[in-house]
Order: C-alpha cells, then sequence, then structure tokens
C-alpha cells in the first residue's frame, strides 16, 4: 500500500503521512465483490462455451409466436428474360443420286411332282372254288360208333314218346324203328352203309354229318346237316326225324 508523503512548506522536510486505522468492517465487502467476479466470469465462460458448441440453426425455420406473428410479406421474383432466339443456320438439302433399280430377277420355281395316286382298276378276285369236305376214313370201328349213336337216338325217342300221352305210333316212329332194324343188315345185304356223327347240339339247333357209301367205300360221300327244333321243340326228336328223311333218301325198302 502506497503511502504519500507530505512536506511541510515552513520547514522543507518532508513528513511521513499518519496512517489510517484500517476497519475489519470492509473485509466482507470485498470478499462479496471478489465472489461475484468469480461468478460472472464463470457464468460467462458457460454462455460461451454454451452458444459454440451449440449447431447453428436456421432462423427462417423458427415460427413466430402465434400472438407475435407479423403480416406476411410475398414477393414475386421476377422471371428470367428469355434468352433470344438464335439464328438457326439453314442447311440446303443436298442432292441424293438415286441407284437406277435393278430390273427384277425372274425366279425359278420348283415343280414338285404331284404325287396323286393312279386310279387302277379293281379287278374282283374270283371266289375260292369250295372245296367239299374230304371223307373222312371209316373203319370197322367208326361204323360202331355210329350204330351205337343211332340206337341211343332211337332209345332217346321212345322214352321221349313213352313220357306223352297213350297213343298210336306215328308213321315216322314205325318207320323209325324199321330202319333200325334194318340198318343191322344193309351192309351184309347189298354192301351199303352210312355214318351218323353229330357235331354240335344245342337247345334248338344242331348239326351232324352222314357219310355213306355205296357199293365199295371209292364211292363215299359225306353231307352235314344242320338240325333245327323250332321254339319250345325237343331237338333230340328233330335230329332223328332228319336222319330218317336221309335214311329214306339214299336206302330203298321198308
Amino acid at each position: 500500500m502506497q503511502q504519500s508523503l507530505n512536506f511541510p512548506t515552513d520547514a522543507g522536510i518532508p513528513y511521513p503521512a499518519p496512517a489510517r486505522p484500517v476497519s475489519h468492517l470492509r473485509e466482507p465487502q470485498t470478499r462479496t465483490l471478489r465472489y461475484l467476479a468469480i461468478g460472472l466470469l464463470i457464468s460467462l465462460s458457460l454462455h460461451i462455451s454454451f452458444l459454440v458448441l451449440l449447431p447453428a440453426r436456421d432462423i427462417t425455420d423458427v415460427a413466430p409466436a402465434s400472438g407475435q406473428q407479423g403480416p406476411m410479406v410475398v414477393r414475386l421474383a421476377p422471371s428470367a428474360p428469355a434468352p433470344p432466339p438464335s439464328a438457326v443456320e439453314v442447311i440446303p438439302p443436298q442432292p441424293t443420286t438415286q441407284k437406277p433399280p435393278r430390273p427384277p430377277q425372274a425366279r425359278q420355281m420348283m415343280t414338285v411332282p404331284s404325287l396323286t395316286p393312279q386310279s387302277t382298276p379293281l379287278v374282283p378276285q374270283p371266289p375260292e372254288p369250295i372245296r367239299p369236305p374230304d371223307a373222312p376214313t371209316t373203319d370197322f370201328m367208326s361204323m360202331v360208333n355210329a350204330k351205337r349213336e343211332l340206337r341211343a337216338a332211337v332209345e332217346a325217342l321212345a322214352r321221349a314218346d313213352g313220357r306223352a300221352d297213350s297213343r298210336a305210333p306215328s308213321a315216322d316212329e314205325v318207320a323209325m324203328s324199321n330202319i333200325n332194324r334194318n340198318l343191322r343188315t344193309l351192309s351184309q345185304r347189298d354192301g351199303t352203309s352210312g355214318v351218323f356223327q353229330i357235331l354240335s347240339k344245342g337247345h334248338r339247333a344242331a348239326q351232324f354229318s352222314f357219310n355213306g357209301w355205296t357199293g365199295d367205300r371209292s364211292n363215299s360221300r359225306r353231307d352235314v346237316i344242320d338240325v333245327d327244333a323250332g321254339l319250345n321243340g325237343n331237338i333230340e326228336i328233330a335230329i332223328i326225324r332228319r336222319m330218317i328223311e336221309l335214311i329214306r333218301t339214299h336206302y330203298k325198302g321198308d
């Protein structure tokens, strides 16, 4: 602390000024001012750092408060003047040299031979001649079997007649009995014989063959006979009657 020196004018010798007593009441005031200055410095440094670190915001984005909204001013920007039209350079068309057209070449047409079927006259084939069936070779056993079949047919006819009402024998039944009796002696008397063979038999239709010869076996012949008993007819009786008719054709006698 700097002390002032007062020199009396009369003596010309400076005397030190008397020291002022320091009051204890001034120390809290000095301390308060010091604290206030420190607080201001801290607050100022915080505000400066906040402003520096805060990202910059566009002021135009902040809308004014609803109560303090001022008049909206709209300014129309003047349109840019249209550029002057540039002078278009007109290029005269160049004359094109036209090539003379080529003469069309005659195309050679390939002729494909038409595959038309030739109409060939259809020659009707002559029908094959119907060959008569070969006469089977007959032997003694075939003759015996034929007579056995004929005898069985006669017995079947007799049984059928026995089941019917009692009546007088018909002419066919009398002839059948006579032929059955005379067939046993035909081969011994004039060398004439025959063999019957049933080929098929159903409820209404049947078929049998007859192999017969006269004199010797070189004159043999074979006939195939179809028999139809009719509706609700007896096929066995129809077969026997047809056999009788055939025997009367080839053999004479009772």
